[in-house]
C-alpha cells in the first residue's frame, strides 16, 4: 500500500494537480475511479477510496478533485451522469423572505425533501426507533433540528438561518464536538439561506464568514450547506459532502452551479443599488 503522500506524488508525476486532503502518512489501501469528466483543459474525477489511518482502522472516503491539463488537441467532452431530484419542489417568487419563521420553514423543508428525494428517512416522520440513545436525547431538547439515516447511517443537522450570528458559531462548535464524540458514524451538516440580505446578514459579511469559517469546517468534516433562495431545489456544498453516494454526486454537481448563480446574484444586486440612487 502507498501512503497519501506517495499517491499525490503518482498524480503530480502524471500532470495532475489532484491532492487527496488527507495525512500524508495515512496509507491508501484502495482507489477506484467511479467517474471521470474530461474537457479540452480539465480533467475531474470521482474517487472511492479506503484508507488507514494512523490509528489502524480502515476509512471509506468519496473524493472529487479537478486538475488543469494541458493537451495537443482539443477533446470530446464526457458529460457526468448526474442524478437529478425525482420529485421537483415549486419555486419561489422572490429572493426575500418576510420573517424568520418563513426563512426557517423553507430552508429547513428543502433539505429534508432533498434527502428523502435521495433515499434518506427522516426522525419524526418515518423514523421513530433504532436511534442511539444520545442522539435522541439530543433531538428532544432541539439540539438537533432533522435526523436522516440510511442504510443505518445516521446524518446530524442543524439549521441557521443568519451564519454571521452567534446562533450559527454555537450550532457550528456543537456540531464539531458532536464529531469528536462519534467520529466518522455520522454525517454532520450546517444548512444556511443562500443570500441573507433580507435576514438582515450585509452580503460582504457573509462572504467574510464563509471564508474564514469554511476551512474550519472542512478540518472537522463539517457540511456547510447554502439552499438557494429561489429554487429549493439547488442546495450548495461550501465544504465537504456527506458520504452517501447519491447525495455526493448531487453536491459535486450542485458546487459548479455555485459561481454562476452567485455572479448572477452580484450582479442583480448592483443593478439594483444602481437604481436606487
Amino acid at each position: 500500500m502507498a501512503t497519501v503522500r506517495e499517491v499525490n506524488e503518482a498524480f503530480l508525476e502524471k500532470g495532475l494537480e489532484i491532492e487527496l486532503p488527507f495525512p500524508d502518512d495515512w496509507l491508501v489501501k484502495k482507489v477506484d475511479i467511479l467517474e471521470k469528466r474530461d474537457s479540452s483543459d480539465k480533467v475531474g474525477v470521482l474517487l472511492a477510496l479506503k484508507l488507514i489511518d494512523d490509528m489502524g482502522r480502515e476509512i471509506s472516503e468519496l473524493y472529487y478533485g479537478e486538475s488543469l491539463v494541458k493537451r495537443g488537441r482539443k477533446v470530446r467532452d464526457i458529460k457526468i451522469e448526474v442524478p437529478s431530484k425525482v420529485e421537483l419542489l415549486p419555486l419561489r417568487a422572490k429572493m426575500d423572505f418576510d420573517s424568520d419563521e418563513d426563512a426557517w420553514s423553507y430552508i429547513k423543508g428543502a433539505f429534508i425533501h432533498l434527502l428523502k428525494d435521495k433515499g434518506y428517512s427522516i426522525w419524526g416522520d418515518n423514523i421513530s426507533s433504532g436511534i442511539d440513545s444520545s442522539v435522541l436525547s439530543f433531538l428532544e431538547k432541539g439540539e438537533l433540528d432533522i435526523y436522516a439515516e440510511k442504510d443505518s447511517r445516521g446524518f446530524l443537522i442543524r439549521v441557521a438561518l443568519r451564519s454571521t450570528n452567534e446562533d450559527a458559531y454555537k450550532k457550528a462548535i456543537g456540531l464539531v464536538e458532536l464529531r469528536k464524540d462519534y467520529g466518522s458514524l455520522y454525517d454532520y451538516g450546517l444548512v444556511i439561506p443562500a443570500f441573507q440580505d433580507s435576514l438582515g446578514v450585509k452580503w460582504r459579511d457573509q462572504e467574510f464568514w464563509l471564508t474564514v469559517n469554511s476551512e474550519y469546517l472542512s478540518i472537522h468534516r463539517i457540511g456547510l450547506f447554502a439552499v438557494d433562495n429561489l429554487d429549493p431545489n439547488r442546495i450548495y456544498p461550501h465544504t465537504v459532502y456527506a458520504k452517501e453516494r447519491e447525495i455526493f454526486r448531487y453536491m459535486v454537481n450542485s458546487s459548479r452551479q455555485w459561481s454562476v448563480v452567485r455572479g448572477r446574484y452580484l450582479q442583480q444586486r448592483a443593478s439594483r443599488v444602481g437604481s436606487s440612487k
